[in-house]
């Protein structure tokens, strides 16, 4: 890794973490996420494996600098309630009542077993591959994934084929992708700040 990469991955890392709120900037302190329990028993009630989880925080610069509504995509694994994710320190696992920690999310589902059975099984592959975070958003190469390249690898890229390859994959575009329907949308409620 060169210089300038790391220069990148530590600039990335640290503005996706400022958080915003009316009247200035917030770098450190408590988050309040409009996503509450009974939100979050509705999930874990409709989930399945397999299926994309679309998230975004309304405070966080991450999601102001990411063009569309949602912020971040990844998979639900199951496995004792799992969910395969690319952050900044690569591809990992973490708790659905971890991950649900935001201010809305959507899940999505595709319909063919046999897909959701493969893109499952390639995540877990790279997950004890241990891939780590591209952040050149260089699309050509499987050695490294940015969060919504990482998801639309595992389903052999249906929204890639979709937008053409000359676009980042925002994570909006699997709200667009014939593959995949909407199953849950959650919102939590405003919260004054």
């Amino acid at each position: 890794m060169g210089i300038l990469y790391k220069i990148k991955s530590h600039f990335l890392s640290w503005i996706s973490d400022i958080r915003l709120y009316p009247g200035g900037i917030i770098l450190f302190g408590d988050s309040h996420y409009k996503i509450k329990g009974d939100d979050i028993r509705n999930i874990i009630n409709v989930i399945k494996p397999g299926d994309v989880l679309l998230r975004r925080y309304d405070h966080y610069l991450g999601s102001v600098t990411i063009p569309g509504y949602w912020s971040h995509a990844a998979i639900y694994i199951g496995e004792e309630y799992y969910v395969a994710q690319m952050l900044g320190a690569g591809l990992g696992k973490e708790d659905i009542l971890t991950f649900t920690r935001a201010d809305a999310m959507c899940i999505l589902r595709c319909d063919n077993e046999d897909i959701v059975n493969k893109a499952i099984a390639k995540a877990n592959d790279y997950l004890k591959a241990g891939v780590p975070y591209d952040y050149d958003f260089d699309d050509k190469s499987t050695k490294r994934f940015y969060c919504t390249e990482f998801v639309d690898n595992l389903f052999n890229y249906p929204v890639r084929e979709k937008i053409g390859s000359d676009k980042i994959i925002l994570p909006d575009y699997f709200t667009e992708c014939n593959l995949f329907r909407s199953v849950l949308i959650v919102r939590g409620p405003k919260n004054k700040d």
